[in-house]
């Protein structure tokens, strides 16, 4: 291993110092990381599920107990949009 040339600890991909200290990465271990980076966020995503079932029981609860509220026109609007939406979608 050079002088300059310290080893990452997380990834082992070498990375060189500057002049002024500063690390930079070698010519493609950059594009590397970021496919890395990508990948484990996309599996990530993955595993959540497509519902936030902490959300429906909340709503479930105050529902159940009467403590739910929401706006006339907060849910008009939603209404409004939904079917706005949906119209659109139908149209060839």
């Amino acid at each position: 291993m050079v002088d300059s040339e310290v080893e990452s600890r997380s990834s082992g991909l070498p990375f060189f110092a500057d002049g002024e200290g500063v690390a930079s990465v070698p010519c493609g271990a950059a594009e590397e990381w970021e496919t890395m980076t990508a990948v484990r966020l996309r599996d990530q995503a993955l595993d959540l599920p497509d519902v936030r079932l902490d959300k429906i029981a909340l709503v479930r609860s105050a529902l159940a107990n009467g403590s739910y509220r929401i706006r006339a026109s907060e849910l008009a609007s939603k209404v409004m949009d939904s079917m706005v939406r949906s119209t659109s979608r139908q149209k060839p």
